[in-house]
C-alpha cells in the first residue's frame, strides 16, 4: 500500500506525464493489486476450510465438552482464538516489514521521511477478515456439539 501510494503521488506530481502515460502506470498498479486480492481470497478460503476441518476432526471431543457443561460460546471463542493467536504475530511482523519498505520507498521518491498512513490499516484489516473467514465454521461447531455425536458406532 505504501509503495502504491508513493508511486501514484510521484507520478501525478510530474508535469511531463501525459494522461495516457499515467494510465499505463495506474493500470499496471491496479493489475498487481488485483493479483494480490486473488491471493488474499485464496488465503481466506484456506483459513475457512482449515477452521472447519479443525471443528470436524474434533466433533466428538467437542460434544463431550458441551455434555460436561462447557458453554458453546466458550468453544466458539476457542475456535476463533485458534485462528487469531498464530496469525497476530505473523501479521504484526509482516505489517512492520511492509511499513518499513513503504517508508524506505517513500524516502527514495520524495527525499524526505514520510509515513504511508494507508499501510497502517492493512494488518488489522487482514486479521479481521481472517477471523470472519474462521467464523464461517461456527455453524458447523453448533452441529458438531449435538448429543448425537456422543454415540459410538
Amino acid at each position: 500500500m505504501g509503495v502504491r501510494e508513493t508511486l501514484l503521488d510521484a507520478l501525478s506530481d510530474q508535469r511531463l506525464m501525459t494522461p495516457a502515460d499515467l494510465d499505463f502506470y495506474t493500470g499496471g498498479i491496479d493489475l498487481a493489486g488485483a493479483a494480490i486480492l486473488v491471493g488474499l481470497l485464496i488465503v481466506l478460503v484456506s483459513v475457512a476450510v482449515s477452521a472447519a476441518e479443525s471443528v470436524a476432526a474434533r466433533r466428538r471431543a467437542l460434544a463431550r465438552q458441551v455434555a460436561a457443561g462447557v458453554p458453546r460460546k466458550v468453544l466458539s471463542r476457542a475456535v476463533l482464538l485458534e485462528t487469531a493467536l498464530p496469525l497476530a504475530p505473523a501479521l504484526l511482523a509482516s505489517g512492520a516489514g511492509g511499513l518499513a519498505v513503504g517508508i524506505w520507498y517513500a524516502s527514495l521518491a520524495t527525499h524526505e521521511l514520510t509515513l504511508p498512513y494507508s499501510a497502517l490499516a492493512v494488518p488489522p484489516l487482514m486479521l479481521a477478515t481472517c477471523l470472519l473467514a474462521a467464523a464461517t465454521s461456527l455453524p458447523l461447531l453448533r452441529r458438531s456439539t449435538q448429543p448425537t455425536e456422543l454415540r459410538h458406532t
